[in-house]
């Protein structure tokens, strides 16, 4: 469809939109156009980027380009199901697109529903990083790492013109079931949340959430998110990992080692952490010492880049210790995925679908 015929989404901020999700979800983009476009089984096999170029009422205007010297593709319509006019209708739109392409491509999806946790405790388990255990309505042990829930982090006092958007996404630890003392089951689980304290006056509103709560409180998700680790499925054949984590992301990485496979064929996963303070490392102590790791700690230097510190650390290492690097997923700040991923792909010429590297939070 041509932009002619198309009514521009009216909103001021629409143009912060499209860079966020050009930056942050590119392969969002990327597999919405394999999943939900006509396109060719060559188109399919050399996509090389999809470029968000600009947000209508009827749906997201792409601009293609492809490897092997295929021709652009401009203006390709990503149509949603009806026309939208507010931003809170177009997330529901977004939401609709990525789910009607992970479905069809077989993949695991967003979930849009609510769930409510009970608090039963709340503890430090390192030293910036608080722990939620919760008891549910169901059994949520067979979920993967990394899977996410979309909390309320709204309270009483909270300025939502300041916070429009109240929500924030964090990370299922683990969960499981236990019988109480009157032999009923119990679903529990821990949500782990990493609270930085105070940073330039003020505390961040997911952390005034969470020291907020109360034993017995019970607050609720909205969205439930399954983490991109296919590529590292453990029923398949393994070769070397590496996984990337600042301290938002270490919950996902504890996960992952967990649920690896102990086999004498097994190659241990190089962790490679990024953390403001080296006493939040202690976060991994207790999985360590039963999963094997070479662990790459980095305490962050203020005086250097961190895509820089990650990616010279982890040079050096392979310089010294040469391995062959199969497969990368790493959870770390936008702008430094974004300088990171570009750095990665000329030094190990992994593919994108073997080199996964998430935005987990966004420096304000």
């Amino acid at each position: 469809m041509h932009p002619e015929n198309l009514t521009l989404f009216d909103d001021p901020e629409i143009a912060d939109i499209i860079d966020h999700i050009n930056e942050d979800h590119s392969d969002d983009m990327k597999h919405m156009a394999l999943g939900l476009l006509n396109l060719t089984k060559f188109q399919q096999k050399t996509l090389k980027n999809a470029t968000l170029r600009q947000i209508y009422q009827q749906g997201l205007l792409l601009d293609l380009q492809f490897a092997q010297n295929e021709p652009h593709l401009d203006n390709q319509l990503l149509a949603f199901n009806e026309p939208t006019q507010t931003l809170e209708k177009f997330n529901d739109q977004y939401v609709a697109l990525l789910q009607r392409s992970d479905r069809k491509q077989g993949k695991k999806t967003i979930d849009i529903k609510q769930r409510q946790f009970c608090l039963q405790t709340v503890e430090a388990v390192s030293h910036h990083m608080y722990r939620l255990t919760v008891q549910t309505d169901s059994d949520l042990s067979d979920l993967p790492a990394g899977y996410a829930f979309l909390f309320d982090v709204k309270l009483p006092d909270t300025d939502l013109k300041k916070h429009p958007r109240p929500y924030r996404y964090y990370t299922l630890r683990k969960a499981w079931q236990t019988v109480n003392e009157n032999g009923e089951t119990q679903n529990l689980a821990w949500i782990d949340i990493y609270c930085h304290g105070e940073k330039n006056g003020e505390i961040s509103l997911g952390e005034t959430w969470v020291k907020s709560l109360k034993i017995g409180d019970v607050f609720t998700s909205e969205r439930e998110f399954p983490e991109k680790i296919d590529h590292l499925d453990v029923n398949q054949p393994q070769g070397q990992s590496l996984l990337i984590a600042d301290e938002t992301s270490l919950p996902t990485v504890a996960r992952l080692l967990e649920q690896s496979p102990m086999t004498e064929q097994t190659i241990p996963p190089i962790v490679l952490t990024f953390l403001q303070n080296p006493l939040d490392l202690a976060y991994l102590e207790d999985v360590l010492a039963q999963y094997p790791a070479t662990v790459l700690p980095i305490v962050a230097n203020e005086n250097q880049l961190p895509h820089t510190q990650i990616f010279t650390t982890l040079q050096d290492f392979l310089q010294q210790y040469p391995h062959k690097i199969d497969h990368i997923w790493g959870g770390l700040e936008a702008t430094t995925t974004k300088k990171l991923r570009s750095l990665l792909d000329e030094l190990l010429g992994l593919s994108r679908d073997n080199s996964v590297l998430k935005v987990y939070w966004r420096a304000s």
